[in-house]
């Protein structure tokens, strides 16, 4: 049991209000599994929040007012839909891993995911926030940035990044190139 169950189990019987981030990808599919694995309490209250940013549509063409309001809600409509399919098989991997208690889903457009996610865990008081990540390298979240990141460090309650998980270890690949890359010295210095 991990610490944050035992720590509530010794508190009274209060809903937790989970917010879980969810995109399609496999790192948002590892964060449930996790969810599933190491939180899940049947009193629970999952909130499943997907962040699509907004259509662009550009102003530079030679489309009327009318035509650009129909494409702004065409490209909303199709973005829905893809919340709408996203929200069916999260559901689907909930059914599978256990997890029966309430869910709700919220989809929210924003041009930033970390603000939004943040926000929303704001507005519905989310106790606790779990996410993937996707394992970028220092540099690229330098430079890109990292919705992890914002989110750990705005947030202010706990949150959980799920890591990608490790490629597969080769120890004997390991072993002998720990054994080739340098020579065992004896006490007395030589090579053995």
């Amino acid at each position: 049991m991990s610490n944050y169950n035992s720590r509530r189990s010794n508190s009274a019987s209060a809903t937790r209000r989970i917010l879980i981030a969810i995109d399609g990808s496999e790192h948002s599919g590892r964060a449930v599994d996790w969810y599933a694995a190491n939180m899940n309490q049947s009193d629970d209250e999952l909130l499943f929040v997907y962040v699509v940013e907004p259509p662009a549509v550009s102003l530079a063409t030679r489309l009327t007012r009318a035509d650009v309001t129909a494409a702004y809600a065409k490209a909303v409509d199709k973005a829905v839909d893809v919340g709408h399919r996203l929200a069916a098989s999260v559901r689907e991997q909930c059914n599978s891993a256990g997890i029966s208690q309430t869910i709700r889903f919220l989809e929210r457009m924003g041009s930033k995911p970390g603000p939004a996610l943040v926000e929303v865990a704001n507005e519905e008081r989310a106790g606790f926030i779990v996410l993937g990540s996707r394992g970028q390298s220092r540099v690229r979240r330098t430079f890109l940035g990292s919705v992890s990141e914002y989110v750990l460090h705005h947030a202010h309650r706990p949150v959980c990044i799920v890591p990608p998980p490790q490629p597969p270890s080769q120890p004997e690949i390991a072993n002998q190139s720990a054994s080739n890359a340098r020579p065992d010295f004896n006490s007395d210095g030589n090579t053995s």
